[in-house]
């Protein structure tokens, strides 16, 4: 593992570093997973949550909190019991590398190109009124 502290709670996961690229190997859980996911790759889900508030700010010129919602109505509550468990073990992880200032709905970030389109298809709906 390259430039990550080793935690216990990780049971067999490991990061690896190769020629610009990230490997994860996760095991357990998908809570379990999940956490080995956040605790090792910890900053640079921070800073992608943080590039994507600008650039939605920026490209968009919506807040983020709009994308926020817009995951918490859309993607959220229709996700299987096991993505969800495994975003909270993510939360988790990020938690245990002091990364605080994020929750479950900016850890939903997967869904985020999913609604940058739902921006555009508002965008589109209103024209078309």
């Amino acid at each position: 593992m390259t430039g990550a502290h080793r935690s216990a709670g990780l049971r067999g996961s490991h990061r690896t570093d190769v020629n610009g690229w990230i490997r994860l190997h996760l095991e357990g859980t998908p809570r379990e997973m999940g956490y080995s996911h956040g605790y090792l790759l910890a900053n640079e889900i921070a800073e992608a949550v943080r590039f994507s508030k600008a650039y939605v700010k920026h490209v968009y010129d919506r807040p983020w909190s709009f994308f926020r919602t817009s995951a918490d109505e859309l993607y959220i509550p229709k996700l299987p019991h096991d993505q969800k468990e495994e975003m909270k073990g993510i939360l988790g992880g990020l938690r245990e590398r002091s990364i605080r200032n994020l929750d479950l709905t900016d850890v939903a970030i997967n869904g985020l190109l999913d609604t940058f389109s739902y921006h555009y298809w508002l965008e589109g709906s209103k024209k078309n009124q």
